[in-house]
């Protein structure tokens, strides 16, 4: 599969859930293919990996780590970031850091988020809707968030042995 192998990775065989540092697989329909990552900030999703894995196609990838409210969805395409959205719930309960021409309909899904959030207390609530809104933006785009629509299983990833670059001589 061509973004297997653009990330370096072979498939194991195997078909599981993602353990802490696993990576996994799952085609979409629409033509997405999730990749499951078991790290926030995982290598996978630095700006040259995904500078490279985005030539000549799409890319959305998110970070989730909920024991400090912390998320974010970014796309690039043709090896160049279009926008991010950050949410750092333990630093501002209401902000969004925004990076590049979001898409539009983001307006709407922040609105939606915030009128609950306020419902609930605003930034004095138990509770962090705002923390949804990078997430709920990827799955209006993908059809997946970690915690919807999410597929049962992964096939199971590893990286692919490097190829060996020496060669015996004869003088």
């Amino acid at each position: 599969m061509a973004v297997y192998d653009r990330l370096d990775l072979s498939p194991t065989g195997l078909v599981d859930d993602v353990d802490r540092g696993g990576i996994g697989g799952h085609e979409l329909p629409e033509g997405w293919t999730l990749i499951v990552l078991g790290e926030t900030e995982h290598r996978l999703v630095q700006h040259q990996v995904l500078a490279k894995l985005s030539a000549g196609c799409e890319v959305i990838a998110c970070n989730v780590e909920e024991h400090v409210m912390f998320c974010s969805c970014e796309q690039w395409r043709n090896g160049d970031r279009v926008w991010r959205l950050e949410h750092h719930g333990d630093a501002d309960i209401l902000g969004l850091e925004r990076f590049g021409e979001l898409p539009p309909h983001l307006s709407a899904l922040e609105q939606e988020h915030r009128l609950h959030q306020v419902a609930d207390g605003g930034k004095d609530a138990d509770v962090d809707h705002i923390f949804e809104v990078p997430l709920a933006l990827a799955l209006s785009i993908v059809g997946v968030k970690h915690d919807e629509n999410w597929p049962e299983s992964f096939e199971l990833l590893q990286w692919q042995k490097p190829k060996s670059s020496w060669r015996f001589w004869k003088h």
